[in-house]
């Protein structure tokens, strides 16, 4: 039996007439007689004392009513159902992105929602709505009535639904009301329960160390107010942190901990969609920019500002062979551009990555123009012949096909004829393999 503690809770303090009306109307609504909801679980005569307040149903008779009238247990015990609760949902969408846009505007209609909500206080939907009236409520300048929601939540504990969100408002909150002992002993034991889930470096703790901080200055002790600033280490990678959420959402599954893990999973997954959110944009600039330098007459400038941008969205988001070849194509632009040397910086930063052989011979391949620009000569030849190196044994690639072609004729003005007619035949050897492997792909999706 899958029912989140709420739930439970609600379905043994709420309101017995309350409980008996909704399950009458539930019943009314699915076209159902009393003996027909009531068997062979429980007797008409049962169901009708419940349905008349007199008696309260044990959970699990009242699972099998919300099964039976095609709800929720969560519909059937708070009245939201079907259209209303869509309704719903999209007014606390609604109220949450005008809390991060415009936060005094929200508070109205979160109180709309709440008075929609009456009846059902515990709610994990009342729960939610909850929260973000408290953020409210201080984003509109009313500090008391915020601490004063917020500690209603906190009191449940951290295995309570929004604790930890909670908690780092509260602590923030303790601070900007000159409450500095309090909230030392709210983030402190926000953070223990952070550093127990191995999350050091997340939003969380990032939050709860800036508050704690301030706390320690209100109070004149700068030397903890810097301590409680090194405690979470520098920010992580965004695919990293996403999946250290992740881990400890599992780990608090495991320990039955069920509303810790679904804070952790619910960040896990935003870090995820940020993620993905800003990988997309970075492929849609990089994707802009290669074009402008592949155009007949390249448009270098705007090449270079949409390179750039790639560069800056793919870091610390995508993945390290993405961003090395983003920024290859990136230093190609600032070669163009007249800056050799920013451009051999920019190949740098990537010396170290494991890269593809085709990427790593498109980089010696710059490096060895920019060298032989510069009139490094010996130094040229070095990186043309890794670059070679790298290739031997790629086979079916159009675009290592396309790099023998470039080096045969690099090494034909070059004047090594041997290299020269090696990287010709293995390109055309290449080109036939990608042309036979296109064909078979063809052939096998037809």
């Amino acid at each position: 039996m899958d029912v989140s503690t709420e739930l439970a809770a609600l379905s043994r303090t709420i309101d017995a007439g309350v409980l008996g009306q909704r399950i009458k109307t539930a019943r009314i609504a699915a076209g159902l007689t009393q003996s027909e909801l009531a068997s062979p679980e429980a007797s008409a005569a049962y169901l009708s004392r419940i349905e008349s307040g007199d008696r309260r149903p044990e959970l699990k008779l009242l699972l099998v009513f919300a099964a039976k009238v095609g709800m929720t247990l969560e519909q059937l015990l708070t009245g939201v159902t079907g259209d209303r609760q869509a309704e719903l949902r999209t007014r606390i969408d609604r109220a949450a992105w005008a809390l991060e846009h415009d936060g005094p505007a929200a508070l109205a209609e979160l109180r709309d929602i709440t008075a929609a909500l009456d009846g059902s206080p515990e709610s994990d939907t009342s729960t939610e709505v909850a929260l973000l009236t408290a953020l409210a409520a201080r984003a509109a300048g009313d500090l008391d009535d915020a601490i004063i929601r917020l500690e209603d939540l906190v009191e449940a504990g951290p295995t309570a639904r929004h604790w930890l969100d909670a908690a780092v408002a509260l602590t923030s909150a303790y601070v900007a009301g000159g409450d500095a002992g309090r909230a030392v002993r709210l983030g402190e034991q926000a953070l223990a329960t952070l550093d127990a889930a191995g999350i050091a470096g997340g939003d969380h703790a990032l939050a709860l160390a800036t508050a704690l901080s301030a706390a320690h200055v209100a109070q004149g002790d700068t030397d903890r107010a810097l301590q409680a600033l090194g405690r979470v280490p520098s920010a992580a990678a965004a695919p990293d942190l996403a999946a250290a959420y992740h881990r400890a959402s599992s780990a608090e599954l495991e320990n039955a901990n069920v509303h810790l893990a679904r804070t952790f999973a619910a960040t896990a997954r935003r870090i995820g969609d940020d993620v993905a959110r800003r990988v997309r944009a970075a492929r849609h600039q990089a994707a802009r920019g290669e074009l402008l330098l592949a155009a007949d007459e390249p448009d270098v400038a705007n090449a270079r500002a949409a390179l750039e941008r790639a560069v800056d969205m793919l870091s610390g988001h995508g993945s390290a062979a993405e961003l090395a070849a983003v920024r290859t194509a990136l230093a190609r632009a600032v070669f163009l551009d007249g800056e050799p040397d920013a451009a051999v910086a920019i190949l740098g930063a990537d010396a170290d990555a494991d890269l593809s052989p085709v990427l790593a011979a498109t980089r010696d391949l710059l490096l060895g123009q920019i060298q032989r620009r510069a009139r490094k000569a010996k130094a040229a030849h070095e990186s043309f012949a890794r670059a070679a190196d790298a290739l031997r044994g790629v086979a079916g690639d159009r675009s290592a096909a396309q790099l023998w072609f470039e080096l045969g004729s690099i090494f034909d003005e070059l004047g090594d004829a041997d290299a020269s007619r090696d990287a010709y035949r293995r390109a055309a050897a290449a080109t036939g393999l990608a042309a036979t492997g296109a064909a078979a792909h063809r052939r096998a999706t037809t």
